[in-house]
């Protein structure tokens, strides 16, 4: 094909960002994005912090006014889930921030497509436990971790040794609140 455009990245810049941003002014399509992504972040000349890109952010400050930390939203991730990782990582939902309040105000933003307003506490899409393939997991912001676990392990015979393995390993994520282990 002919060449679309000069794509410069400098030192300074996110090249996820960059790339994302050139894409969407030289109207480029998600898939082929992905594969320009890929050979930018394939190079020995450029570091990638990381290969999603960054579409909205913003600092959140607490009520003393220090920030807290920035609040980045990526291309292709639900709006909702991003800004529950970024609450549970930042232990904001032990300082009972308004999850739901913050919600309603990013996802109010012009930029910003919230197609749910409910988040995905942890998410595999090929679920294991006991050695017994489950298929796909989801675990809601509502539900605690061990219940779901629990159900599982009821449903499908498995020991309490598989459950809390599974429990462990699911919570000692920072993205992943887990308030109750039994």
């Amino acid at each position: 094909g002919s060449p679309i455009g000069t794509l410069t990245i400098y030192e300074n810049e996110e090249p996820a960002d960059k790339v994302y941003h050139w894409s969407q002014e030289n109207n480029v399509a998600l898939g082929f994005m992905e594969s320009i992504m890929n050979a930018v972040c394939d190079s020995d000349m450029v570091i990638c912090n990381r290969r999603e890109p960054v579409y909205f952010s913003i600092p959140i400050s607490g009520p003393d006014g220090g920030i807290v930390n920035t609040l980045e939203l990526k291309v292709g991730h639900e709006p909702v889930d991003d800004m529950y990782d970024f609450f549970a990582s930042n232990g904001l939902f032990k300082k009972e921030w308004d999850f739901h309040g913050v919600v309603k105000q990013i996802c109010a933003k012009p930029n910003v497509d919230c197609r749910r307003l409910k988040a995905v506490k942890h998410f595999d899409h090929n679920f294991t436990m006991g050695g017994v393939e489950l298929g796909q997991l989801v675990i809601w912001e509502d539900q605690e971790v061990v219940d779901v676990l629990y159900n599982l392990k009821k449903s499908y015979n498995l020991t309490a040794e598989d459950q809390k393995m599974k429990f462990n390993e699911i919570c000692k994520e920072p993205e992943v609140v887990c308030d109750r282990t039994k």
